[in-house]
């Protein structure tokens, strides 16, 4: 009596380093492949079609689509990074303007806070630029709108110490400019108390 038939077997063609997502650093992969074969006395002997492949972690032991190999998480650092200081300029831009503090050494007193919180570089025409763009009736909070879940405590007291202290420029804050400030903040998942701590400097 001859027995034959087909099974699934599972082989491993690759193995490399990824960038994990579960464990969100780079840990060693396996490539699994799965495939029907051709049994003989329930020998796998002929391949038949691939039914899939998929990536396992050995880190967390997590299987992923194969896509996952493509992820450069430098990438994403550089575009976060772009996204801020982006951020950042539109904001100090826009405190300018609210408080129609546009003149020769105003802008340069802008440019220092900036570069003093935002450790970038920036000069005085490219301030400029941004006061053209920007709309002196938006309010802050929409410069940050969806930045909360990406941005790290550190880096939402700099974006509120950078408008306050430009907001300052023109001299004492107004209330509505300060309310913005901390809506801007509650925007940003801070708590009251956290920003006015970061206003007081503690």
């Amino acid at each position: 009596m001859i027995i034959f038939g087909t099974r699934s077997v599972t082989s491993t063609p690759e193995r490399g380093e990824f960038f994990c997502p579960n464990c969100r650093s780079a840990q060693t992969f396996k490539l699994k492949r799965v495939r029907n074969f051709f049994t003989l006395y329930f020998i796998p002997l002929i391949p038949l079609q691939k039914l899939g492949e998929y990536v396992h972690c050995e880190g967390c032991q997590g299987d992923f689509v194969v896509d996952v190999l493509n992820f450069d998480p430098n990438m994403v650092t550089d575009r976060a990074h772009e996204a801020f200081a982006t951020a950042l300029r539109r904001i100090s831009a826009s405190v300018l303007s609210k408080t129609q503090a546009t003149g020769r050494d105003q802008i340069a007193q802008a440019v220092a806070v900036y570069r003093y919180h935002a450790n970038d570089g920036i000069d005085e025409d490219e301030l400029r630029d941004s006061l053209a763009q920007v709309n002196s009736h938006e309010p802050l909070a929409n410069h940050v709108a969806g930045m909360d879940g990406n941005l790290t405590d550190p880096a939402k007291e700099i974006i509120i110490r950078l408008a306050y202290e430009t907001g300052l420029i023109a001299g004492d804050l107004s209330e509505d400019l300060y309310q913005q400030i901390a809506e801007m903040a509650m925007a940003l998942g801070m708590t009251p108390a956290h920003f006015r701590g970061v206003i007081a400097g503690d």
